[in-house]
């Protein structure tokens, strides 16, 4: 319920062929939000570390997302 409410204070709306960033792309929870939201039709700007995570994704989402190297400061 706490996210609901979070969601509702900023009103976030977002629909499919909208642009979304994720960073942390390379395994877990970002990588699984970047992969669903594409097949879902949203354009996918996803930030990896590695250049074996960008191949890896940009494979399974070519078609929906941009993927690019991020580098630390």
């Amino acid at each position: 319920m706490r996210h609901a409410r979070v969601a509702s204070l900023f009103h976030i709306t977002i629909k499919p062929g909208d642009p979304v960033f994720i960073t942390g792309c390379d395994t877990g929870f970002g990588r699984k939000l970047a992969v669903r939201l594409a097949k879902r039709g949203f354009k996918v700007y996803a930030a990896c570390l590695t250049d074996k995570a960008i191949t890896e994704l940009g494979k399974e989402v070519r078609a929906q997302s941009s993927t690019t190297r991020l580098q630390p400061a």
